[in-house]
Order: C-alpha cells, then sequence, then structure tokens
C-alpha cells in the first residue's frame, strides 16, 4: 500500500474517508493544500460538501500569525476552531469563492504576517494537534501528511454532507469522489491511502498457468 503522502505535492482537491467512523457509518472531508487553492477548490467545497470551509494548522502556526481561540468554544467539539479570519487583501465583502481561497493562501504562505489578516471574516481556521494517533480527526491526518511531505503550514478543508445536510457517509463520499473525479483517500489506522491503491492489494493474485505448466519466473 502506497500513503498519500507520497504523491500530495502534485494533489488537488481530494476526498478523504474514514469508512469506520460514527460506528461503522463513517464519514468524509475535502481537503487541499491551502497554499496553492483555488476559487473553484472553494466553490467545490462549498458546493458539493456543504460544510464549513476551514483552514486547519498548529497551534504554533495560529500563535505566529496572531490567531485567537474563541471566546465560548464547545468542551466536546471534535474541532478547536478559532476567530474567523480574512485576509486584509480582500476588496470586496470575502466571502466569494475567490476570495476566500485568497484568505486560505494568506493563511498557508511563508510570508504572511499577523498584520495581513483581520478579523473576523469568512475562513474559519482550526487546530490540529501536535502528533496523530488512533482519535485524530479527518483533518488532523490531512493537515500532517501535507505537512510532512509537501512542507504545508495549513491545508483548506470542508466536511461533506449528503443531500438531507447530514453528514455523509462514507459509500456517499466515495461516490461523490468518483462522480468528481477526485483523488479518493481511505484511512487506514494513522495514514492515508489511495483507495485505487488499498482496493488493488485486497484483489486476489491471478496466477496464469500456460501449456507447459507454471512459470516458476511469477515467483521470482
Amino acid at each position: 500500500m502506497r500513503e498519500i503522502a507520497e504523491d500530495l505535492p502534485s494533489v488537488r482537491l481530494a476526498v478523504c474517508v474514514d469508512r469506520n467512523a460514527l460506528a461503522g457509518r463513517g464519514r468524509g472531508i475535502f481537503f487541499v493544500p491551502a497554499e496553492g487553492v483555488s476559487a473553484q477548490d472553494v466553490n467545490e467545497m462549498a458546493r458539493s460538501g456543504r460544510g464549513l470551509v476551514a483552514a486547519a494548522m498548529t497551534a504554533e502556526r495560529a500563535f505566529t500569525l496572531g490567531l485567537m481561540p474563541l471566546a465560548q468554544a464547545r468542551s466536546d467539539s471534535r474541532v478547536r476552531y478559532l476567530v474567523s479570519v480574512e485576509a486584509v487583501a480582500c476588496a470586496e465583502t470575502g466571502i466569494s469563492a475567490s476570495e476566500r481561497a485568497l484568505t486560505l493562501r494568506t493563511l498557508a504562505a511563508h510570508s504572511t504576517t499577523a498584520v495581513e489578516l483581520v478579523s473576523p471574516g469568512h475562513i474559519m481556521p482550526s487546530i490540529v494537534a501536535t502528533r496523530i494517533g488512533p482519535e485524530s480527526e479527518l483533518q488532523e491526518l490531512a493537515f500532517h501528511a501535507a505537512s510532512a511531505h509537501g512542507n504545508a503550514l495549513a491545508i483548506a478543508w470542508c466536511d461533506i454532507l449528503d443531500d438531507a445536510g447530514d453528514v455523509a457517509s462514507a459509500p456517499w463520499c466515495e461516490a461523490l469522489a468518483v462522480k468528481l473525479g477526485l483523488v479518493l483517500l481511505v484511512r487506514r489506522g494513522d495514514a492515508l491511502v489511495e483507495a485505487a491503491m488499498l482496493d488493488r492489494s485486497m484483489t486476489d493474485p491471478v496466477i496464469r498457468v500456460g501449456v507447459g505448466g507454471l512459470d516458476l519466473g511469477q515467483f521470482a
């Protein structure tokens, strides 16, 4: 099996699925390294994902950018959100796909300083744990893969909801990835694996027998 981390720098918008989440129902997210996120990516997340388009980064990065914690945050929330932000460079309302993409790229740029962001805004930053483990959320796995192999300082991500507005199941998310022609990643423990590679690894091997019997070269 191959982890997505090997190919992550070349990946655009992708769907990441945890098939065992929510008592086996599963769930999924969209994600993309924020440094190269486009207006099209943001529009697809908002249109097809229906969830909140957010950013994910380390607490150290958030501190560097002067991002503030929410005054009243749910103690049981699985996501640690910060106060919403907007790039100072946004020229209009900040809500358009192009300006939300601009804010996300600003959060991810190595040269960004705190004075280039204002609050409130239309992007919710979230904090990821320093280390990943069995309890890590999908966006945390996605961030650490992007960070470790693509030097990403932030990712853009969005929960995927179904047509009824509920958290979409794993099969729903997988079908959506196929429909949109996006890379599909499946959680395996603490790793993200390309679904195509995973499916091939679970396929029984085919041993061809010629007229002369088995070819021992197949077992080399």
